[in-house]
């Protein structure tokens, strides 16, 4: 999960040095990610009872996700995002973060 963020900040720093900005395309995608992984971490003894650690504790699916589906398929839109920069505009931009809050404090308000 810290790769996870570390990864993403890297991304955007990456997007910085290559193009000498950083695009709100690649902020909003940050953005919302830092947003669901301080989630993670603020609610991390939730997670306790959620049925992927209840059935498979520690096991193979688990270990698989976090060793190698995280740092993998989940940071890869943000390394797209970093040498295929996409400006989208403030208020696409926006709105997408707005939507993506929104759907955050779902999944929260679920697994609580």
């Amino acid at each position: 999960m810290v790769y996870w963020a570390v990864g993403i900040i890297s991304y955007t720093f990456a997007q910085y040095e290559r193009f000498g900005y950083v695009s709100d395309s690649i902020l909003v995608n940050v953005s919302l990610q830092l947003i669901y992984i301080f989630k993670f971490f603020l609610w991390e003894t939730g997670y306790f009872a959620s049925m992927d650690i209840q059935h498979d504790r520690a096991g193979y699916m688990i270990c698989w996700g976090c060793l190698v589906w995280l740092p993998t398929i989940y940071t890869s839109h943000s390394f797209y995002l970093a040498t295929h920069p996409i400006d989208l505009g403030l208020p696409l931009a926006s709105l997408i973060f707005i939507a993506g809050v929104v759907c955050i404090y779902i999944n929260f308000d679920s697994d609580r």
